[in-house]
């Protein structure tokens, strides 16, 4: 009998030690379930609210979860066609790798004028990836500035030393010049007059370029950075004196300078006008150089309080995808070692200096460009 009732006691102990357990076991999953329902609620929310893309793949490399950020970024489409694969440039084995082995791998894309960096997380038991983005443009733009000024102040050293090795050769030009020049009075007599008249013009446009040079070496050896000083003087001169100038170089364009009036002048720094205009014609004709006839031509004219100069040429024309890029500094669509992309963002930077403008008035492929200069206008005549 009390073998009966000590059976009967353990089965009955063994029966609620078996519930106990199962309760537990019960319980512990019920845990689980909550805590990752708990944790899937916490991801979804931190996707949602997230201002950078968020992402989910399966084991094929397909999107199962993505965020508002991400949608707005790739498009609905895009993440619903593609895989991983496509999006992300990614190849399986690197995808493999980041998920069999719950590893982390970085990605940078640029999409819609955006930069962006990826973190990849790959989890080997859910067999899943989370990509997670973060918009990295103002970086990268701060990088870029960074690089800019770096290479702006190494190129002023070297603007500097070139300065003063010039300034040095100027200086025994314009000594040659000054003892050529009484070398030349003391001919005059035995000289025809016609020819000592061309003469002596072309000795004082020599000394006003020396003079012009000297400047520029002096403000490209730090040694005479001041701020422009306005003038009033007459544009279709000037104008014409540059193209005249270029002319020499280059006898296959055909420069032409026409002017709504030919004593419109204009209150600005000269010597800055001059450099401008130098820029934007020798881009002009450099432009036309794959043209059978070449031609660049400036036109001079007024608006209230104003004073405008176009020049334009019948060259290739500037390429849709670069337009908006022409003045920014370093930049150049021109082949390596033929432009260091400072020309017209320092052109432009002039003109605003002398508190006028430059801009692109049109451009077309293969039909040529047309540039404005606005300046402020003078009544001197």
């Amino acid at each position: 009998m009390t073998s009966e009732v000590d059976v009967l006691r353990f089965k009955i102990k063994r029966e609620v030690k078996a519930r106990e357990e199962a309760e537990q076991l019960l319980e512990e999953k019920s845990r689980a379930i909550y805590e990752a329902a708990e944790k899937a609620e916490r991801m979804a929310l931190f996707a949602r609210l997230n201002p950078g893309p968020v992402m989910r793949f399966n084991e094929e490399g397909r999107v199962i979860f993505y965020n508002p950020a991400a949608k707005e970024i790739f498009g609905e489409d895009v993440i619903i066609s593609r895989s991983i694969y496509d999006m992300f440039d990614f190849d399986s084995c690197r995808f493999q790798n980041c998920l069999l082995e719950g590893g982390l791998c970085h990605k940078e894309l640029f999409i819609k004028d955006r930069f962006y960096t990826f973190t990849f997380r790959g989890y080997q038991k859910l067999k899943i990836i989370n990509a997670y983005g973060n918009d990295i443009t103002m970086l990268k733009l701060a990088e870029q500035q960074s690089r800019e000024k770096e290479y702006a102040a190494t190129m002023w050293q070297v603007a500097s030393g070139v300065g003063h090795e010039v300034g040095n050769a100027l200086l025994a030009v314009n000594g040659f010049k000054n003892r050529l020049v009484k070398v030349f009075s003391k001919l005059k007599d035995d000289i025809d007059p016609t020819l000592y008249g061309k003469a002596e013009k072309l000795l004082e446009r020599t000394s006003s370029e020396l003079k012009r040079a000297n400047r520029i070496v002096e403000t490209m050896s730090g040694l005479n950075r001041t701020s422009p000083e306005p003038t009033a003087f007459r544009v279709y001169n000037l104008v014409e004196d540059v193209m005249e100038a270029i002319r020499w170089r280059d006898r296959s364009v055909k420069f032409n300078v026409t002017a709504t009036e030919r004593d419109i002048s204009a209150y600005a720094d000269i010597d800055s006008v001059r450099q401008i205009l130098i820029n934007l014609i020798k881009n002009a004709v450099y432009a036309t150089r794959d043209q059978e006839e070449r031609q660049v031509s400036a036109i001079v004219f007024n608006e209230p309080g104003q004073t405008g100069i176009e020049i334009t040429d019948n060259g290739i024309g500037i390429p849709p995808d670069v337009v908006d890029r022409i003045f920014e500094n370093l930049y150049t669509s021109k082949p390596r070692g033929e432009g260091t992309g400072i020309g017209l963002s320092l052109c432009r930077k002039l003109a605003e200096e002398n508190n006028g403008n430059l801009e692109l008035k049109s451009t077309e492929p293969g039909v040529g460009s047309t540039f404005v200069l606005k300046l402020p206008g003078s009544e001197e005549k």
